[in-house]
């Protein structure tokens, strides 16, 4: 399906709500005709539709610092410099290193300080798990 098609088809299947009759069964019938005319079996287009969708709403898995890029790694650090179980000097580090993201250049971190990251926020994300219940 061409990307033009692709876009008369998704016009045509939001119009199929439409208000007056007429224009919704005009288009289900244009639905119809370009699924038709493009050959595809209608549990392929449910099984394509139902990926679409997981796709959309599903939640990305949390990612570690190495893979965040300064917009994501200032908002995780923020995060984290809120949490009320860091020690002081977890708190004056996570505060060192949001200066540094903050720079420009911008410093890229060590290994050891994204896994002392990465740890920090798994950290908090399994005491919050646990006072969820």
């Amino acid at each position: 399906m061409t990307p033009e098609r692709a876009m008369i088809l998704a016009r045509a299947i939001a119009d199929l709500g439409h208000l007056d009759d007429a224009q919704a069964l005009i288009a289900a019938r244009a639905t119809a005709n370009l699924i038709a005319a493009e050959g595809i079996k209608p549990n392929a287009l449910a099984s394509g539709i139902a990926t679409l969708f997981q796709s959309m709403t599903r939640p990305l898995p949390a990612r570690g610092f190495a893979e965040l890029g300064p917009r994501g790694g200032q908002k995780r650090m923020a995060a984290l410099a809120r949490k009320r179980s860091l020690t002081d000097d977890d708190r004056a580090r996570v505060a060192m290193l949001r200066e540094r993201l903050a720079g420009w250049p911008r410093d890229d971190f060590s290994t050891e300080e994204i896994a002392w990251l990465d740890a920090l926020w798994a950290a908090a994300e399994t005491a919050r798990a646990r006072k969820a219940g």
